[in-house]
């Protein structure tokens, strides 16, 4: 079976579709999202690949609480270095400071380096008509503008 599809039975098959606590801070949003990196790059070690013939993406994704009209959510790449996944925390402190935000979930997306090929799949962190508006349409916009990678486009 193909790595790509191999990640995705395990991180979409049999696992809970959303997180069990909902995410209620910056902190864990953007900590979550890195953990859910890791945990691909060593599920493809486990299976004797090569973590660096992957790109691993993942976005929080997060919009103003109080309707879908004043802010559609807007999705946060998480980088893989410490301090600028601190300052990307940092800054959705402040946001959520001065607006409040609501965190809707991840976007993950792997690509394989060597062929091109792409798996996706979104993780809602709660399960609310707003929460899964916001995530959808994220999803949606990513799949339509595509993201910019180092090695290729997903």
């Amino acid at each position: 079976m193909p790595m790509l599809q191999e990640i995705r039975k395990r991180f979409t098959s049999g696992r809970h579709r959303k997180y069990d606590l909902g995410v209620t801070g910056p902190m864990p949003a953007v900590l979550l999202a890195k953990v859910e990196a890791d945990n691909i790059r060593d599920f493809v070690r486990e299976r004797g690949g090569n973590p660096q013939d992957f790109v691993v993406q993942v976005a929080v994704v997060a919009g103003r609480k109080g309707g879908l009209d004043f802010d559609r959510g807007k999705t946060y790449l998480v980088p893989d270095e410490l301090d600028p996944a601190i300052e990307l925390a940092d800054k959705l402190k402040k946001i959520d400071e001065e607006a409040g935000l609501l965190f809707a979930g991840l976007l993950v997306a792997v690509l394989d380096r060597k062929t091109g090929a792409v798996c996706r799949w979104m993780r809602p962190f709660v399960v609310s008509p707003e929460a899964s508006e916001i995530l959808a349409r994220a999803a949606l916009a990513q799949r339509f503008q595509g993201t910019q990678l180092k090695g290729g486009k997903i």
